[in-house]
């Protein structure tokens, strides 16, 4: 291959080229255009990168804790050298030797600290010498947490909890507890209890992930709907869980157990009197009179 003359001096030529190729890759030797003297041949490789290829195996949006994948690829016939895969503003990096045209890189448990815009480049060794692709293009990492929705139950330490149309019955005047839980997905974090949808709640730290909020009597106004949210704070960041369905509590006189109902058609507590009005026979409606012949009706 033949390179054109440019110029020419006492003590040489020189030969050059302004855009090189892989085409140009052989050997030269220099000498007169004419006669059998020339000079001893060099080798030349011309080794031309592209830009690789970065991909996200996974979706943008990783849950925290959870793993990331992403795919360098590159088009070239030098094979045998190195993928980088670099956070453009962090302080991620990782080295995957490879054979092929493409390295497969895994984050194994994402964090806030993964956020952001990743490349990758690679690296091939050619005549004992290095050369390095271009940077890609960058995709950006998103690190979200998501909460699995809570459970929540019911239960009567001292027995005053049963089951009716409605769902769950609680006696009147005896305990009951409200039990929220949810899965091990983190460390802490609280729960709160919402009655009635309202703004009314407690809360209650988190212990083995769960919490039991305690009403040590049950009257009228614990009746309702009951609800629960998870709150856990992770890398600074609150987060909270979407909330439960509604459990519905009935609170019930003590007397229904025994079928006591009251004049309004309601339950009668046992505390309450119960009044029946009765027509006696007339051979006894006389049993009533008093010395002054008086009848007293009952």
């Amino acid at each position: 291959m033949r390179l054109p003359v440019y110029r020419y001096s006492q003590s040489g030529v020189t030969f050059t080229r302004s855009i090189v190729d892989v085409s140009d890759t052989g050997s030269y030797t220099c000498g007169p255009c004419s006669g059998f003297y020339k000079s001893r041949s060099i080798s030349i490789t011309v080794v031309v990168l592209q830009k690789p290829s970065l991909s996200l195996e996974t979706s943008r949006e990783v849950p925290w804790g959870q793993s990331a994948q992403m795919r360098c690829s590159i088009s070239t016939q030098h094979l045998g050298g190195t993928f980088t895969l670099q956070q453009l503003n962090g302080s991620f990096t990782e080295t995957v030797e490879d054979t092929g045209t493409s390295a497969n890189f895994t984050i194994p448990q994402v964090d806030f600290t993964h956020e952001g815009a990743f490349y990758c480049q690679y690296q091939t060794r050619v005549s004992r010498r290095n050369f390095t692709s271009p940077q890609s293009d960058t995709i950006s990492l998103s690190v979200i947490v998501v909460l699995v929705q809570p459970n929540i139950s019911l239960s009567a330490p001292d027995g005053g909890l049963f089951w009716g149309p409605q769902g769950p019955e609680v006696t009147r005047g005896h305990s009951l507890s409200l039990i929220c839980s949810t899965e091990p997905q983190h460390q802490g974090g609280s729960f709160h209890l919402i009655f009635n949808g309202s703004n009314s709640t407690r809360t209650q730290l988190a212990i083995n992930h769960s919490a039991s909020f305690y009403i040590p009597e049950a009257d009228y106004s614990h009746q309702g709907n009951y609800s629960c949210v998870y709150e856990v704070t992770v890398s600074s960041r609150t987060f909270k869980s979407t909330q439960t369905a509604p459990l519905t509590v009935v609170v019930r006189g003590s007397a229904h157990r025994y079928g006591f109902h009251n004049g309004a058609g309601g339950l009668a507590d046992e505390d309450e009197n119960i009044y029946v009005n009765a027509a006696l026979p007339a051979d006894q409606r006389d049993c009533g009179k008093d010395m002054d012949g008086d009848l007293e009706e009952n």
